[in-house]
């Protein structure tokens, strides 16, 4: 049994089934769609195989091409098939999130709840059953809310890292004298948390340090971060918001990056603005609200296009009290590791969140 917050993140795991005698560590490799193929051990020893047809349908063993000997058919306990669905042993259906997926048909069960999935621009997206566009092949949807997703990889350098480290401030100076327009007087100045006449915010400073002999200006700072929010007096019923920005929505702009010898500095100011009522300024909606965003930073090299194998992450949260204003006791800024990114946000490829700003 899986139980979830009111965000949609796994919070919990339960079973009747009492751990195994003796424990061990697996592996499990996937294809580009994201679907496990093999499972290995802590030794890299093979443990099981899968093959899956276009649609999701798992390839049954046989004797010629797809030997037991060879570790096909083989019992793994992994729940995870198809594109990563979790699969309902009991129904055969593949969990999409919103709906099920049932592979033998190669359509869901349910229509798309998402009406803004249907685009008049390509048809295909009205038939509300189908899966990815019947281009199962190069599409995904890990949610059962789009027509369809490309899972295509971002493209992360193989070569040797050119960052020395990284590091993020919440307090001291800002090294970024310029940064956003919502910095206002002494704001400028100093990092840290800062409450405004509509919201708070903390501000901040990333510094990520290249070494001796790479240029930082040859590379582009990309930021993206997938932020949950709960305002509980935010109308009759609250507000709880679940959102991703990458690209030129996130992406640090000119005036919020400063150079100093190999070290880059980019400034950030997350958090929550209520903006202004026809009554004026005013925080009310913020009474009691919680805000978390979970970031992904990395540096892609201007000459090749390649993301820096060097990519970081970290995690902001914010409590506000019943004026609206910041709480130091619920409010922190911390360093975290790709699993931890992975675990509480469920995005499996996070490098694929970080993506140039558009071109004109």
């Amino acid at each position: 049994m899986f139980v979830y917050d009111g965000f949609g993140k796994l919070i919990g795991e339960y079973s009747t089934v009492g751990p195994p005698a003796e424990p061990m560590v697996h592996y499990t490799a996937t294809d580009p769609l994201g679907s496990p193929r093999v499972l290995t051990n802590e030794n890299g020893v093979v443990v099981s195989r899968r093959d899956f047809m276009p649609f999701g349908e798992e390839v049954i063993a046989d004797q010629t091409y797809r030997k037991a000997a060879d570790d096909y058919g083989v019992g793994d306990n992994v729940r995870q098939k198809f594109t990563g669905y979790e699969r309902d042993e009991e129904t055969g259906l593949d969990f999409a999130e919103a709906r099920y997926y049932y592979n033998n048909h190669g359509r869901f069960t349910a229509v798309d709840p998402l009406l803004a999935s249907g685009k008049s621009a390509d048809p295909q997206t009205f038939n509300r059953y189908a899966y990815v566009m019947n281009q199962p092949l190069t599409l995904t949807d890990p949610t059962g809310l789009q027509a369809a997703t490309n899972p295509t990889k971002a493209k992360v350098s193989d070569d040797p890292t050119n960052i020395v480290g990284w590091k993020i401030r919440g307090s001291g100076e800002n090294l970024v004298p310029k940064g956003d327009s919502e910095l206002r007087g002494d704001n400028y100045r100093t990092l840290g948390m800062k409450n405004t006449m509509t919201g708070g915010f903390v501000n901040l400073n990333v510094d990520v340090t290249f070494k001796t002999g790479t240029n930082p200006n040859d590379f582009t700072s990309e930021r993206a971060v997938i932020v949950k929010a709960s305002m509980p007096n935010n109308g009759q019923f609250g507000t709880q918001d679940s959102s991703t920005r990458k690209g030129g929505k996130e992406n640090p702009k000119e005036n919020q990056v400063v150079v100093n010898d190999q070290t880059k500095t980019v400034q950030d100011n997350p958090g929550l603005n209520v903006g202004i009522s026809a009554d004026g300024p005013t925080k009310a909606p913020l009474a009691g609200a919680s805000y978390t965003a979970h970031f992904v930073q990395g540096e892609r090299n201007n000459q090749t296009g390649e993301l820096d194998s060097n990519i970081y992450f970290y995690k902001v949260e914010i409590q506000y009290d019943r004026n609206g204003n910041i709480t130091p006791n619920g409010t922190r800024v911390s360093e975290i590791n790709r699993d931890t990114f992975i675990r509480e946000t469920r995005e499996k490829d996070p490098e694929n969140l970080l993506q140039p700003n558009k071109k004109n």
